[in-house]
């Protein structure tokens, strides 16, 4: 495949309106030889012969060189309209930001940062779609989104992250649960209990973890993917889970109260994190997300 650069086509499309390749070396500030030859270049790498040199005459295109022409201007006007889109989103953000989100971190961080979005950059267009790392992560090695919020625990080596917020473990009980006006407990004293277990890959990776580190193996009783499924089973005296994301509500959709309870013993925090895929440079939209991002995860 032939490599033809923005240059050569600049020099193609001069000498192709001025008829001249004097002229259009003068136009285009460079010398004579420099643009046959680049010319000259162009049309072997290319196979074909553009222009007709008539001696002492100037030069006219081929019917190969006229067809060309228009798509040349065009892939020209094209670069200048994507070079004067960078530098105006570079001055003033616009476009659109595609997000992937952990579903629990969802419902209590992306309302908040399109509302900020929309309150100091409204020209910029935040979308997200929900899912679990093994689903998203890959999209975002592919391109297919900008960024992504998860917690710190099953990213790859590959991604770049922001640390936004560090965030406890806690043990989730029924309101009217023996222990559940405890200031604190230990996953001892729930270990005979039936476990809840949220079940997408960092859940499976970390809750676990927190029981083993503890020199307890937990009565696994029911997984599920659902955050508010898990709530609703807890607050029916069904089981006991232990969660990281904390609603501000302790109240399930069906009206029914719940306990969050810090844990006693020493366990790993986890992290929210902004996760992107490194790059050679950071362009203002970037940082005005990451900006962006700080000043939710402060609020939660």
């Amino acid at each position: 495949m032939a490599n033809i650069t923005n240059r050569q086509l600049s020099y193609f499309v001069a000498v192709a309106e001025t008829k001249s390749i004097a002229e259009a070396a003068v136009q285009q500030n460079i010398s004579q030889p420099s643009i046959s030859s680049a010319l000259i270049k162009m049309e072997s790498m290319l196979g074909v012969t553009l222009f007709i040199r008539h001696h002492a005459q100037g030069v006219s295109l081929t019917p190969t060189g006229t067809r060309l022409l228009p798509h040349a201007r065009a892939i020209l006007r094209g670069l200048n309209e994507f070079e004067g889109l960078a530098q105006a989103q570079a001055e003033d953000p616009i476009g659109e930001l595609l997000i992937g989100c952990y579903p629990t971190l969802a419902p209590i961080f992306m309302p908040a940062l399109i509302s900020h979005f929309r309150e100091n950059y409204p020209k910029v267009n935040i979308r997200f779609i929900e899912g679990a790392e093994d689903e998203l992560l890959p999209k975002l090695e592919n391109g297919e989104i900008d960024a992504g919020i998860f917690y710190d625990i099953s990213l790859p080596d590959n991604v770049k992250h922001l640390k936004l917020k560090a965030c406890k473990p806690y043990v989730l009980l029924c309101e009217k649960h023996p222990l559940a006006k405890r200031k604190e407990i230990e996953l001892s004293a729930v270990a005979d209990e039936p476990f809840i277990l949220l079940n997408t890959r960092s859940g499976r990776e970390y809750f676990p973890r927190l029981f083993k580190d503890a020199g307890i193996k937990p009565k696994l009783y029911y997984k599920s993917t659902s955050f508010e499924v898990i709530r609703g089973m807890v607050a029916r005296g069904i089981g006991f889970s232990v969660l990281i994301t904390r609603p501000a509500s302790k109240m399930t959709y069906d009206g029914l109260n719940l306990a969050h309870v810090p844990i006693r013993d020493p366990v790993a925090s986890a992290s929210i994190c902004l996760v992107r895929m490194p790059v050679t440079t950071t362009s203002k939209m970037v940082e005005i997300l990451k900006d962006a991002c700080l000043i939710v995860a402060r609020k939660l």
